[in-house]
């Protein structure tokens, strides 16, 4: 996708209701920076929109090892303050 610099693996794993969830980088980055990240959420936010699903908007999470905002790294605490600050996700 032009103007993303890296791509992101996904991998769809089945969920109780049989919607499904859709997990981004699951494997080929393992030094990722902010913007690598919320490139990752736009790319599975149109990736589940294009499955079908009837979702135009899906949800987008960041996962990290707590939900205190002052948990986790760096990376993840700016990547959260990047999503929530893009319109695609937020609002």
């Amino acid at each position: 996708i032009r103007g993303f610099e890296r791509p992101g693996i996904a991998a769809k794993l089945p969920t109780v209701n049989g919607r499904g969830v859709v997990c981004l980088d699951v494997g080929a980055n393992v030094d990722c920076k902010p913007e690598h990240l919320r490139d990752f959420a736009v790319m599975g936010a149109l990736y589940s929109s294009a499955l079908g699903a009837g979702l135009t908007r899906p949800k987008v999470g960041l996962l990290s090892n707590g939900e205190e905002r002052t948990k986790g790294t760096e990376v993840l605490r700016t990547t959260l303050s990047l999503l929530e600050g893009d319109p695609r996700f937020s609002g």
